[in-house]
C-alpha cells in the first residue's frame, strides 16, 4: 500500500519510487517529487541511476504527458517490476500502462498529493490510507468472496458476476471514515457514466446494511459544470433504483 511505502524509513529512495510507481501505476517528476519528499532534481537523478543497472531492460519507463501537456509520466519498466515482485514476495505478469490512462493515473496520484497537503504530510501518514485501483477492487469485492465462496467455483460463473461489480478506482480511508473514489476525466459519455451508478446500486441492494462494502461513492470530476451533468445524471438512475447510499462529488 503506498501509505506503507511512504512510512518505511528501511527503504532508499529508488527503492520507495519503484513500489509508488507500482501502485500508483503512473506518476510525473512533480508528483513524485512531493510524495518522496525529494527533489525534483533528486528524482530525476535517481531515474538516471536505476536505469543504469541494466542495458537490456528498463527499470523505469518515460511516456508523453497527456495531449502532450504538461511533464513526462513515468511507469515501472520490465527490470523495475522484476525487484518490485521481489520484494513483494509475489508473482504478476508484468504489463505496460495503456496511454489512454495517462491522464486518469496523474489525476488519481493528485488525490492523494492533495490530501496529504491539506492534512500535512506526518499527520496524512499516520491517519491515511489510500488503497488503489487493485486492491480497492479487491476490498469491494470481499463479501461477495465470501458468501459466494462455492458457487465461484465455477470460473465461468464468478467472471460473468463479477463483471456486473463496481472496480472502484480508489479507496480512502482517513481515521474511522472510509470511502469509495471514482476519478472522472469528463470523457466518458452520460451512458457509460450511468451505467457505473447503476452497478453501485445493484452491488448495495445485495450487501447488509453493516458490509464494509457500502461505503459512500465520492466522485471526483474536473469542473462546476460536469458535477452539475453528473448530478442530473445520477437523477435519472435514481429513479430507478432505490437510493440507498449517499454519492457526492469534488470538484
Amino acid at each position: 500500500m503506498v501509505i506503507d511505502v511512504l512510512r518505511n524509513d528501511e527503504l532508499e529512495t529508488q527503492e520507495k519510487m519503484m513500489l509508488l510507481l507500482f501502485y500508483l501505476g503512473m506518476a510525473d517528476r512533480y508528483q513524485l517529487a512531493k510524495l518522496l519528499a525529494r527533489s525534483v532534481h533528486t528524482v530525476d537523478q535517481t531515474i538516471k541511476r536505476l536505469n543504469k543497472k541494466s542495458k537490456e531492460e528498463k527499470h523505469i519507463q518515460s511516456c508523453t504527458a497527456p495531449f502532450n501537456k504538461g511533464p513526462r509520466m513515468y511507469q515501472l519498466g520490465p527490470a523495475g517490476w522484476k525487484w518490485v515482485m521481489g520484494w513483494l514476495e509475489e508473482d504478476r505478469r508484468y504489463y505496460e500502462r495503456s496511454e489512454s490512462q495517462k491522464r486518469h493515473y496523474r489525476g488519481m496520484t493528485e488525490i492523494l498529493i492533495r490530501l496529504m497537503h491539506a492534512m500535512g504530510r506526518d499527520e496524512a501518514l499516520d491517519r491515511l490510507r489510500f488503497y488503489n485501483t487493485y486492491e480497492a477492487t479487491e476490498m469491494f469485492r470481499y463479501p461477495w468472496e465470501v458468501v459466494k465462496w462455492q458457487e465461484w467455483q465455477d470460473m465461468k460463473l464468478r467472471q460473468e458476476e463479477e463483471k456486473e461489480l463496481p472496480r472502484p478506482d480508489l479507496c480512502l480511508e482517513i481515521d474511522d471514515s472510509s470511502f469509495w473514489i471514482e476519478y472522472d476525466t469528463a470523457n466518458e459519455s452520460p451512458t457509460k457514466i450511468k451505467a457505473k451508478y447503476r452497478r453501485y446500486y445493484r452491488a448495495f441492494n445485495q450487501l447488509a446494511t453493516r458490509s464494509s462494502s457500502r461505503k459512500p461513492v465520492v466522485w471526483v470530476t474536473t469542473s462546476r459544470s460536469r458535477v452539475e451533468l453528473m448530478k442530473s445524471w445520477l437523477e435519472v438512475v435514481r429513479r430507478e433504483c432505490v437510493p440507498i447510499t449517499q454519492m457526492c462529488w469534488h470538484r
